[in-house]
């Protein structure tokens, strides 16, 4: 326990002394450095502590096969903003916008499909049944292959950046 306390202690002051050199030097050394510290941490999280691993591999195997109503309802939400963003914010490139504005259609399209089912949510049986359980399957696997296609772009984009700065 001594141990946990003087790490837990030893790590607040590292970020604290980051904080305060980036707020006077405001470096891009300490930001990479700060960055770099808490990729570390988290990756020691992950892999000192199992059961945050298994849980959180758990929730993803979830939301892909058996997703739950609410994870759903969130999904639908979050692509309506993404799709009356890519409408009234035009600063996007076209690219961008075109890959937000399809996976946002099909996602709303498969949940109105599945509101047409008249399925009742509260019932397990029911919805995960056959063709309630394809279209919220469809629901989460369209958000997942869009969640990754966006992370590729922006991680192509910064890659560029790099590219254009240092060359």
């Amino acid at each position: 326990m001594k141990y946990v306390i003087s790490l837990s202690i030893m790590v607040y002051f590292i970020l604290y002394i980051i904080l305060i050199l980036n707020l006077t030097d405001k470096s891009k050394v300490i930001k990479y450095s700060f960055i770099t510290f808490m990729s570390a941490l988290i990756i020691a999280i992950f892999f000192i502590n199992e059961i945050v691993m298994d849980y959180l591999i758990s929730v993803v195997i979830r939301y892909i096969y058996y997703p739950t109503f609410s994870s759903i309802l969130l999904t639908v939400i979050i692509s309506i903003i993404v799709f009356l963003q890519n409408i009234i914010f035009e600063k996007k490139d076209d690219k961008r916008r075109i890959i937000n504005y399809t996976f946002a259609s099909f996602i709303i399209i498969a949940f109105i499909i599945f509101l047409s089912l008249d399925i009742n949510i509260n019932s397990y049986n029911s919805l995960y049944r056959e063709d309630s359980l394809l279209c919220i399957r469809y629901i989460s696997r369209t958000s997942i292959i869009w969640l990754m296609i966006n992370s590729i772009c922006k991680f192509y984009k910064f890659l560029n950046k790099e590219v254009d700065k240092n060359g």
